[in-house]
């Protein structure tokens, strides 16, 4: 039909005549311009109802499948004291909202293993007394106890190789913690204001001791820094009033400022004499420098 609609278009306009569909003489040009108005409109017709791989409203299986696919990690679900969500069959912590005061976390969750606390996830908690971190976690993400008041003990299992800022910042009750080797940088504010930690236990995988780590842990006494640490990061143990001596390793290369300044019990401190990058103010002015 389309095809004789436009034969007997291009005959009538080739002979200045005028011809409908059935080859019938019309007179008034306003109809040529009619019927060709209809004959687009029939090929649009026929075009839209045409299936092609160019029709964008077309989705294959293969598509619909790839799309979920790329979904990304599952949304927060709840397990009895626990918020988490799943990614590559892992599971992570996002939040604890159980009212136990002695948590020891389960090790798996749907059969799935527990890997990551994720940021804030203890955060405020004011009831936790001590934690113990299931064992297959790797990382503790930013402010995981954040202000977590009443906690006091914590054990952090072997495999975990991230604690991160401000990870146990304003834990007022800390009193010691042990970070499991493997764990290669002390982050920003890890253990800000942990005002009644007397003890932490650096391993020599440790290689950085960030910004403000230890500031104001008044009650912390002693620190060994490990052979393994290259960088002291500024305030790292400023105001840490009750250390009374240090001794910085051959490996260290800078310490930041005010590093530990306002350590006002710091009577002694021994460092290599390649140590040259020394941030202002690093020590306070009553401390006995000896280089060696």
């Amino acid at each position: 039909m389309l095809m004789l609609c436009r034969r007997s278009i291009r005959t009538a306009l080739s002979n200045n005549e005028k011809f409908d569909c059935g080859g019938k003489l019309m007179t008034n040009s306003k109809k040529v311009f009619s019927l060709l108005i209809a004959v687009f409109v029939l090929i649009s017709l026929a075009s839209g109802c045409s299936k092609g791989d160019g029709d964008p409203t077309t989705t294959t299986k293969k598509e619909a499948e790839t799309s979920v696919q790329d979904a990304g990690p599952l949304a927060n679900t709840t397990k009895d004291d626990y918020e988490y969500s799943v990614d590559s069959n892992e599971v992570a912590i996002t939040k604890y909202i159980g009212t136990e005061n002695k948590v020891i976390m389960p090790d798996k969750i749907q059969d799935l293993p527990i890997t990551k606390i994720a940021e804030d996830a203890f955060s405020g908690n004011k009831d936790i007394q001590s934690i113990i971190i299931a064992d297959h976690v790797t990382s503790i993400e930013g402010s995981v106890f954040y202000e977590c008041e009443s906690l006091a003990n914590v054990t952090i299992p072997s495999g975990v190789t991230r604690i991160g800022y401000s990870a146990f910042a304003r834990c007022t009750a800390l009193t010691s913690v042990i970070i499991p080797n493997g764990v290669t940088s002390i982050e920003k504010n890890a253990f800000n204001r942990c005002s009644a930690l007397t003890s932490v236990t650096i391993p020599d995988s440790v290689t950085t001791i960030g910004d403000f780590a230890f500031l104001r842990c008044f009650a912390l006494a002693s620190i060994t820094i490990p052979n393994s640490v290259t960088s002291i990061g500024e305030s790292a143990f400023n105001r840490c009033t009750s250390l009374t001596s240090v001794t910085i390793p051959n490996s260290v290369t800078s310490i930041g400022a005010s590093a530990f300044e306002e350590c006002t019990s710091l009577t002694n401190v021994t460092m290599p004499n390649t140590l040259t990058d020394i941030g202002q103010d690093a020590f306070p002015a009553t401390a006995t420098i000896t280089k060696e």
